[in-house]
């Protein structure tokens, strides 16, 4: 999907004043289109192999979802609480 260099530059961005709304609207994209990504391949396979190391390989599929997901759900609180 995206690659670890995309994440980084998007992370120096974040930190700048000026580009901190287009690289949060980016990183919500890419956390978004994961999250359905994870979903459709949760509900087409029986047995899902799981890429993330040997600590997300650890997670069940349901588990790595919600994982994948408190980030988001932290930027909402805290952007509009």
């Amino acid at each position: 999907m995206v690659g670890p260099g995309v994440e980084i530059l998007l992370a120096i961005l974040i930190i700048l004043k000026r580009t901190r709304l287009i690289a949060a609207v980016w990183c919500i994209y890419i956390n978004v289109w994961s999250f359905i990504v994870q979903v459709v391949i949760l509900n087409l396979s029986d047995k899902v192999p799981c890429s993330c190391g040997w600590y997300f390989g650890k997670m069940d599929w349901t588990t790595h979802l919600v994982f994948n997901i408190r980030p988001l759900f932290g930027w909402c609180v805290s952007r509009f609480h």
